[in-house]
């Protein structure tokens, strides 16, 4: 157990608030930072410090990531279904970009062990009877803009690792749905209809 504390950006949703959730039960000094007027009730019984503001509040990110060692950065535009995308690549490779301009910036980057990105499994370039490696990426021409926002946002995470000595990690996470998530999911809207039969009420 560290004696820093460790911050998770977007600690209200349904990832985010299990990652906080884990490290305030390791005994780990928590930080979350959420937009103001999020919903929180998924972390509301935890006992953690709160920041409020969005991924572009320069300040309050810097002041949330001061003195971090671990940063846990659970913050997705996830409305693949939107007929224009700009919102989903402003926030998830723009206001990422903010918050890696920060990890960078002294002295938070003395301070800084690790930069846990999570992404997406849709990054990883798949093939038949080819077990998949970093070296695996999608072909961007052949996936929605949702995919491509989020294949953006990772070689982003990436280029400040070569070119700035980020010490980040890509955490490439599969289709997350379970107890506790109120958020519309796709899933979770299309499976129902498909297989209601054996859907529980």
């Amino acid at each position: 157990m560290s004696t820093k504390p460790k911050l998770v950006i977007g600690a209200n949703g349904f990832l985010g608030s299990h990652v906080a959730r884990q490290l305030v039960e390791a005994g780990e000094q928590v930080r979350a930072m959420v937009r103001p007027k999020a919903n929180t009730r998924s972390i509301d019984d935890l006992e953690l410090t709160r920041f409020h503001g969005d991924v572009f509040d320069t300040a309050v990110v810097r002041e949330a990531m001061a003195g971090c060692d671990d940063v846990y950065y659970c913050v997705v535009d996830t409305r693949a279904w939107l007929r224009d995308p700009s919102p989903l690549f402003r926030t998830n490779v723009e206001g990422l970009r903010n918050v890696l301009d920060v990890a960078v910036e002294s002295p938070i980057a003395a301070d800084l062990h690790r930069f846990v990105f999570t992404s997406t499994y849709a990054t990883v370039g798949r093939r038949h009877g080819h077990v998949a490696t970093e070296a695996d990426v999608v072909d961007v021409h052949r996936v929605s803009p949702y995919v491509q926002s989020r294949v953006a946002a990772e070689n982003l995470v990436m280029r400040y690792v070569s070119e700035a000595g980020l010490p980040a990690v890509a955490l490439c996470v599969s289709t997350t749905y379970g107890s506790g998530d109120w958020a519309a999911h796709p899933m979770a809207l299309s499976s129902p209809a498909r297989y209601s039969a054996s859907c529980p009420s």
